[in-house]
């Protein structure tokens, strides 16, 4: 076996290193790790979806120009979707005619109006899944695009009757997570270490303050006046 050029062992150490050094460096390991966690599970979306009504999806689409396709089912999906592992809620409603027109509005586990990916900047109040607009002639007729990173992922999904499977990869997502490494965020959907740190400090509740008891007549102190109520205005 060939040895290894030493150009290439020295290139592969050095890319090591800085990783290292990026790791020691950042502000909050905690963070950083949890950070890196998120962007694997962002990079690839398999499932297993069920649903107790029988429902049809038969539909693809790609960088959200080509889609192809119908669906309709609400259920449940088995695998990971918006960084979230298990048995997620899912819902699918979309149609497309490749290159065309269509609509797609999906959605899996908790919404989070604040995800990059479920939501754009001008949404943050929405309380459920939107719709958007799919298609060239689509976007140009009506412009509701989808958040900016999904334009850079792909979604397959096949559900007949009771049981389907979902798949979705996100190529930008991918670059994230190798960048991410150099504590680069090139998609903005990183936590924050302060905001971290101060989401696991547990905050002590002040202990309840009783109300006084109310001073009864027969109570009140010694030598003082009675209180006599406030006389009514004279009538004009």
């Amino acid at each position: 076996m060939k040895a290894v050029p030493k150009k290439i062992q020295q290139s592969v150490f050095g890319v090591l290193l800085f990783c290292v050094i990026a790791l020691l460096a950042s502000s909050c390991t905690r963070a950083y790790v949890q950070n890196r966690i998120n962007d694997a599970l962002d990079c690839l979306e398999p499932g297993i979806t069920y649903s107790e009504k029988p429902g049809l999806v038969i539909f693809t689409d790609c960088f959200s120009m080509l889609p192809l396709g119908y669906g309709s089912v609400e259920g449940v999906k088995i695998g990971i979707g918006n960084r979230q592992v298990g048995r997620l809620n899912w819902i699918h409603e979309s149609w497309g005619f490749f290159l065309l027109a269509g609509e797609y509005r999906q959605g899996v586990g908790q919404f989070n109006p604040r995800d990059p990916h479920q939501a754009r900047k001008d949404q943050i109040n929405e309380t459920t899944w939107p719709t958007y607009t799919l298609g060239l002639v689509g976007l140009m007729a009506d412009p509701n695009p989808r958040p900016l990173p999904a334009f850079l992922e792909c979604d397959k999904t096949i559900h007949l009757g009771w049981i389907g499977i979902a798949l979705k990869y996100r190529y930008a997502d991918f670059a994230d997570f190798l960048l991410g490494f150099t504590t680069l965020d090139i998609l903005g959907d990183d936590l924050e270490a302060d905001a971290d740190e101060a989401a696991s400090v547990p905050v002590a509740k002040p202990a309840p303050v009783r109300a006084p008891a109310p001073i009864r007549a027969s109570g009140a102190p010694a030598g003082l006046p009675p209180v006599q109520p406030p006389a009514a205005p004279q009538a004009k």
